[in-house]
């Protein structure tokens, strides 16, 4: 059985699949014809973190922060919430060839802030983790 996804294990991978994914909704809302497997894997990755039945607080912290960023007018607060607006947004990005250009640009500037958190937390966190075990 796989290991469920960490935050503080796929760090590094997750904030380059967000960037990918963030060059691939350009491409879309550009009208650019190529293959949009960046957005799909995300996607994928997103419904699954949101559907396990305990997930990982580091992943918390940093979708939850995530959301703070994209979502400026309206308080995501409890767990419900952060896991209902994620699940959106992964629904969304599953059906991104079919939304108007208004919600492109929103799931890109999702995706830049998911990459721009990850990059915050592996160089806060993971970092100063691997000097504290020195």
């Amino acid at each position: 059985m796989p290991e469920k996804f960490n935050v503080s294990t796929e760090c590094y991978a997750l904030g380059n699949l967000a960037c990918y994914a963030a060059v691939d909704i350009d491409d879309l809302y550009l009208r650019r014809e190529k293959d949009f497997s960046y957005i799909d894997k995300l996607a994928k990755l997103l419904g699954e973190v949101v559907k396990e039945e305990r997930i990982a607080p580091s992943t918390t912290i940093v979708l939850f922060n995530v959301l703070k960023r994209v979502k400026k007018g309206r308080d995501v607060r409890e767990v419900k919430d952060f896991i209902a607006e994620t699940s959106d947004i992964a629904r969304d990005l599953s059906s991104v060839r079919d939304l108007p250009r208004r919600k492109l640009v929103e799931l890109r500037q999702y995706c830049i802030a998911l990459s721009k958190e990850l990059l915050s937390y592996e160089q806060t966190y993971i970092r100063h983790r691997e000097r504290l075990a020195a």
